[in-house]
């Protein structure tokens, strides 16, 4: 008996490509353990809710299927019925950068359980983040954070990106400017500690734009998203 389709997410897509991507042996096998150990970890992501999910939800078969059908699909250069977009999407994304993948897919193992600490919210978060819902989370989380703790110091009257003054603009610009958090998603683990120096303050259109922008941004190159750099 196979399971009933429910559609794969980013993260779990990364998980995925990660094992296939950076794996030289690709005969995966019914009992293969690297099998085994990912059904596992698909099963313990929150990112999809237990009323949405059967008793065959990631089982062994249903992901060696999926992982397979899609490499076979790579082969013959055309895509598969029974694969969704994300996979191709997110192979167009990492293909050429696979340590990348795996830096990212280690993040998204080693916060895994911070879901449990952290209240999760769901995929939507993952809005221009190609490392997937948990890692977004976290990543906007870490921000929020900094920003509430940021409260009645003083803080910058414009974007440091595009310079954008915002009561030039705004009867109303309270809280216009927001913090963005330039370390990597793919460099977050347990216990990390962030810094004044590790955020910046930004406007909403260019904050939008850094959580799209690949490589991630330092502050020394932040005015590369500006088309008059």
């Amino acid at each position: 008996m196979t399971e009933i389709r429910t559609k794969w997410t980013r993260d779990e897509v990364i998980l995925a490509l990660d094992l296939l991507l950076n794996s030289e042996d690709k005969n995966f096998s019914m009992n293969d353990e690297r099998i085994i150990e990912l059904s596992e970890l698909l099963s313990k992501l929150p990112i999809i809710p237990l009323k949405n999910r059967n008793k065959y939800f990631r089982n062994t078969a249903g992901v060696r299927r999926q992982i397979l059908t899609f490499y076979y699909s790579l082969k013959k250069k055309q895509k598969a019925s029974h694969v969704g977009i994300e996979f191709y999407n997110a192979y167009i994304d990492y293909k050429k950068d696979k340590m990348n993948l795996n830096k990212t897919a280690d993040a998204i193992k080693r916060c895994m359980h911070l879901a449990d600490e952290i209240k999760f919210a769901d995929k939507s978060e993952m809005e221009g983040f190609r490392e997937g819902a948990l890692l977004a989370h976290l990543h906007r989380y870490f921000e929020r954070s900094h920003s509430r703790h940021s409260k009645g110091k003083k803080s910058g009257s414009c974007c440091s990106i595009c310079g954008l003054k915002a009561e030039h603009i705004y009867t109303l610009c309270d809280g216009f400017l927001q913090f963005h958090l330039l370390i990597p998603p793919e460099e977050y683990r347990e216990g990390m500690v962030f810094t004044g120096s590790d955020f910046m303050e930004v406007c909403p259109n260019c904050h939008r734009v850094l959580h799209q922008k690949r490589p991630w941004v330092t502050r020394d190159n932040a005015f590369s998203i500006l088309k008059t750099y």
